[in-house]
């Protein structure tokens, strides 16, 4: 995940906490783990997120996310590297949730992300390092619009502290990725699926 990224998450993370001292809302930061389908495969994206809760029933906040672990791999190989690169699949945008039911122990939500998203193939260092003069020509990067509707449910462990578990599909939009010297194409359809998701969340709910 780009460090810039990070830095503004940070820095939201905080002027929020300060808000909610003074304003006297809820806020919330916490991590998220997020098994997705992406063309008929699943990865493993993780993320992390942040918010403002107003009258404990309507959330606002900034999430962030990075495909982490079994990275989708096209159906192509680099013959030169003997490597069959995978892609790179990075998505950062707003949130808006909607909390039924908050004061009890278990309550539900459902919420809709819009954000921007990255796509590109990658390889791994090692084999880069093997052909220090050789530049793929696939690297190149493409944009693209991804807005996700879910539905969550929220464990209340303690006044400051939840288990969240929920299911949603990710929508990309006018995402048309072609990688130079490849027939490589995912469509908005490939980079769209089903997903469920983990998160723990601290804050003043």
């Amino acid at each position: 995940m780009n460090i810039k990224f990070f830095i503004i998450f940070l820095l939201v993370s905080v002027n929020l906490t300060i808000l909610a001292g003074e304003k006297n809302l809820g806020v919330y930061a916490g991590l998220e783990f997020k098994p997705a389908f992406i063309s008929d495969e699943i990865s493993i994206f993780s993320g992390s997120r942040a918010g403002v809760i107003f009258n404990e029933t309507i959330g606002v906040g900034l999430s962030i996310y990075s495909m982490t672990f079994n990275n989708y791999k096209p159906n192509f190989f680099d013959e030169k590297l003997q490597t069959q690169p995978f892609l790179e699949y990075n998505y950062y945008g707003l949130e808006l949730e909607y909390f039924f039911l908050p004061k009890n122990d278990l309550y539900a939500s459902f919420h809709l992300f819009a954000g921007r998203a990255r796509g590109n193939l990658n390889i791994s260092d090692i084999n880069i390092e093997d052909s220090l003069n050789y530049e793929p020509q696939y690297m190149n990067v493409g944009y693209f619009i991804v807005t996700e509707p879910g539905a969550n449910l929220y464990l209340k462990l303690r006044d400051y502290y939840r288990i969240v578990l929920g299911v949603g599909y990710r929508i990309a939009l006018n995402a048309d990725l072609k990688f130079t010297g490849t027939t490589i194409n995912l469509s908005d359809n490939k980079l769209s699926g089903l997903y469920a998701h983990v998160s723990v969340l601290f804050g003043s709910f």
